[in-house]
């Protein structure tokens, strides 16, 4: 498998680390922010294939940051979060994420969701109809 960047913006010590260490044994390079600032530089520096973005952080929170992405960039952002709340929710996914998972999550549900977010989309389907 192509190593995937990953950025991961989480001030979660503890889930920072768990991904750290799960990402590579998937394929994918992750790499740490710890807060909304340094993660729109390393944003723009390292153009991940993906974000995880963490909601409540210090500085800059998740909604801002999610916004920020979008303005610049259609990098799928997957929000991770305790907020368990529907409008909450919708609020995610109207600004721009393209999944949203509650805390705590099963690893291998975020495994296959990030996956399915970078699976290449086919943009041309090719069918022979006559055979």
């Amino acid at each position: 498998m192509t190593k995937n960047k990953i950025l991961i913006l989480a001030d979660d010590l503890d889930l920072s680390d768990l991904l750290l260490q799960r990402l590579p044994l998937e394929g994918y390079e992750p790499m740490i922010a710890a807060d909304g600032y340094e993660g729109l530089r390393k944003f723009q520096n390292v153009q991940p294939a993906l974000v995880l973005l963490d909601l409540t952080m210090s500085a800059m929170d998740g909604w801002d940051i999610c916004q920020r992405i979008r303005k610049i960039a259609t990098t799928p952002i997957l929000m991770l979060t305790d907020q368990i709340e529907e409008e909450t929710i919708k609020r995610g996914l109207d600004l721009g994420a393209d999944d949203y998972l509650i805390k705590p999550f099963c690893m291998q549900v975020l495994m296959a969701r990030i996956r399915t977010l970078l699976h290449p989309v086919c943009t041309k389907l090719e069918v022979n109809w006559a055979q």
